[in-house]
């Protein structure tokens, strides 16, 4: 997969919200409503969206990266234990059969998926209400991971999800920040054969481009270049896994 240099990027996501916008816009303007949208003061406002979707987790996990990233761990973890935490991280729920599927399906027995959750669950830690960032699978057959340990893809979904119904300034303000979470190809400087599940699965940039394609997030000049697109990166520490 090519490394993009950040004018790279800047045009691959300039070029699908431009596609993205061009598809839609002939029906947007046919069936564009009279009445322009106006605030909702009953509805959370942006700046309140942004700073409570963006408040820093004790835990951060960056996946919308060339490598994948995480921070706040206590300890150095190997490879496969910080890949597994990305996988979590970007499902949130997962049957611990398919964590074992996926990374152990080779193993003869549950004990060295089993042994390795552990440790993992031990890493990640205990809330501030003294229970485990990663719930234990007895019960339900599934890990989850609690709100403690961010994503930068959920803040995404979360962002593009707040921006539906909203006036066109709005709008702008919720995907520019959603933008700025995706700082380069994803997976380009990862091994491909330990993110094949992350760099295959196009719902990332797709949610993104469906989010600015719907009719009422179109932004009143649809042919230049939307404001969002000028957004700077976030700079983060490249402590890699």
């Amino acid at each position: 997969m090519p490394i993009l240099t950040p004018a790279g990027e800047a045009e691959v996501v300039g070029e699908l919200l431009e596609n993205a916008v061009s598809a839609e816009v002939i029906e947007v303007e046919s069936n564009r409503p009279d009445e322009v949208l106006e605030p909702d003061p009953g509805r959370e406002s942006v700046s309140a969206v942004i700073e409570r979707v963006m408040a820093p987790k004790p835990i951060e996990v960056w996946l919308l990266c060339p490598k994948p990233i995480v921070e706040g761990l206590s300890v150095d973890l190997p490879a496969k234990r910080l890949l597994v935490i990305c996988y979590l991280a970007y499902h949130r729920s997962v049957t611990s059969q398919r964590v074992r599927d996926t990374f152990w399906p080779t193993a003869t027995s549950r004990k060295t998926a089993d042994n390795a959750i552990s440790q993992i669950r031990s890493i990640l830690g205990l809330t501030s209400q003294g229970e485990n960032r990663l719930t234990q699978a007895i019960n339900s057959g599934e890990y989850e991971l609690c709100d403690d340990v961010g994503c930068d893809w959920v803040r995404v979904r979360v962002l593009i999800d707040q921006a539906v119904g909203r006036p066109s300034e709005e709008v702008a303000q919720l995907l520019c920040e959603a933008l700025r979470l995706v700082d380069g190809q994803l997976g380009a400087d990862a091994p491909r054969r330990q993110f094949s599940w992350l760099v295959d699965d196009y719902e990332v940039y797709g949610d993104i481009e469906r989010g600015c394609s719907r009719p009422q997030l179109v932004l009143e000049n649809s042919h230049s270049t939307p404001t969002i697109l000028r957004a700077q990166p976030r700079q983060r520490e490249p402590v890699s896994c």
